[in-house]
């Protein structure tokens, strides 16, 4: 998702997974790239969401990664906790979120065993004001996790090989 919209629904531009539902969000912000003329969109960190409904291309598989470009709005700081990316609800599959200080990519087997992969020391991002490229990384064939900002490495775990959950619940972007 782009999040390039002027208004309405958030479009998928290479496999439909369109949000159905919007809430509290400023369109046509500036974005990541100076100059770039596709807009980005505003989350004002504790209401706003886009959620996409479940569907299975949007399990994951034996070996995955979710990607989010963030620009904390404000200063994050320790006993704040952020959903930037998830598929979760009742059940929990994957997150990206901010836990205080420290980035965690969190993935849940189906047990359920949470499997949870945090930044080692307090995040570089926790400033408001700059752009993040945030990645978490699940291989399917050693279980090793890793955490990346910016394309560095900012945490690993090391798991024995597990299948994440497919939950039911809808993608949430956003969800605070």
């Amino acid at each position: 998702w782009r999040m390039g919209e002027a208004s309405g629904h958030l479009v998928d531009r290479i496999a439909a997974h369109d949000s159905t539902t919007e809430t509290a969000l400023s369109y046509a912000q500036a974005g990541a790239i100076n100059g770039d003329t596709d807009t980005a969109l505003s989350f004002n960190g504790t209401t706003s969401i886009a959620s996409v409904p479940d569907n299975n291309g949007l399990d994951p598989g034996s070996a995955f990664s979710i990607e989010i470009w963030a620009n904390p709005g404000v200063d994050m700081v320790g006993g704040v906790f952020r959903s930037l990316f998830v598929k979760n609800g009742a059940s929990a599959s994957w997150q990206l979120q901010w836990n205080g200080l420290k980035l965690e990519f969190d993935v849940e087997t189906n047990v359920p065993v949470h499997h949870r992969c945090q930044s080692t020391a307090n995040s570089p991002m926790t400033a408001a004001g700059g752009w993040y490229h945030l990645v978490g990384t699940y291989n399917g064939t050693t279980g090793d996790m890793v955490l990346y900002i910016n394309g560095v490495s900012a945490g690993t775990l090391a798991n024995t090989p597990f299948t994440a959950f497919n939950s039911a619940d809808p993608v949430k972007i956003g969800r605070a």
